[in-house]
C-alpha cells in the first residue's frame, strides 16, 4: 500500500469519523442571533409565544454574553374581552417563566436530559411584588425570563472554550443542539396558567482564526 494511498485513506477515515460524530448536526452555513417566536401555544383565550434566538453564535476565545437573547414569554389576548394578567416580579420574578428541562440532542444517541436546577432561597416578603397588566383584545405583553438560565447552557455547550480559549478539536464542540422547556407561572383573571413550552436552541462555535 503506497504512502499516498494511506494518506488518502486516513483523510477519508477522519472525514467519516467527523461526519458520524456530528450526525444530523451539520454545520449551518450562517449563524445569526435574532429574537423571534420559536413556539406558540393556546392556553384558553390567551396565546403564549416564547421569544428567543434560535441560534447562539460563539467565537472561540471572544467574550460572549447570551443574556440579551434569553427566552421571554409573550402573552396575547385572543378573546373579545379584556383579561387581567398577574405575575410575580421582584424577588420571585423567575417563577413567572421558569426553565424546567434541558435536553441535548445527540446524533444517533438517546437525548441527554438535564433537569434545570432551580435555586429558590428564602424570600423576604417585603421584596415580593406582583405585576398586573390589563390586556385589551388583541394586545400583547412580554413577561421577562431569567437571563441567567442561558449561561450554564452556553458553558455546557462549548465546555468553556468560549471563555478560556481551550481546545476545540472535538467535532461535537462545533455545533450543539438542545431543546429547552420552560413553564409559565402566572394568572389570567385569577386562574392559574401553568403551561410547558419547548423551544429549539442551536449553539454554533467558530474556532478563532490564526492571526
Amino acid at each position: 500500500m503506497s504512502k499516498s494511498f494511506k494518506a488518502t485513506l486516513a483523510a477519508a477515515f477522519l472525514l467519516l469519523t467527523m461526519t458520524s460524530c456530528m450526525g444530523n448536526s451539520k454545520m449551518p452555513e450562517t449563524c445569526e442571533m435574532k429574537l423571534e417566536a420559536l413556539t406558540t401555544q393556546q392556553a384558553g383565550p390567551l396565546e403564549l409565544s416564547v421569544i428567543a434566538s434560535r441560534q447562539l453564535c460563539i467565537v472561540q476565545g471572544k467574550p460572549f454574553d447570551p443574556r440579551p437573547y434569553a427566552a421571554r414569554l409573550q402573552v396575547t389576548n385572543k378573546s373579545t374581552s379584556p383579561i387581567e394578567v398577574t405575575y410575580p416580579s421582584g424577588a420571585i420574578a423567575q417563577r413567572a417563566f421558569t426553565q424546567t428541562e434541558v435536553v441535548e440532542m445527540l446524533a444517533g444517541q438517546t437525548p441527554t436530559r438535564h433537569k434545570a436546577k432551580i435555586r429558590r432561597p428564602p424570600v423576604n416578603p417585603a421584596k415580593v411584588r406582583e405585576e398586573k397588566v390589563s390586556l385589551a383584545p388583541g394586545a400583547s405583553h412580554v413577561i421577562p425570563g431569567t437571563p441567567s438560565h442561558m449561561l450554564p447552557i452556553a458553558k455546557m455547550a462549548v465546555n468553556g472554550v468560549a471563555y478560556d480559549g481551550g481546545d476545540v478539536s472535538e467535532p461535537d464542540q462545533w455545533l450543539r443542539r438542545f431543546e429547552l422547556t420552560y413553564t409559565s407561572g402566572f394568572s389570567a383573571d385569577g386562574a392559574r396558567v401553568q403551561v410547558p413550552l419547548t423551544i429549539p436552541l442551536e449553539i454554533v462555535l467558530t474556532p478563532k482564526l490564526e492571526e
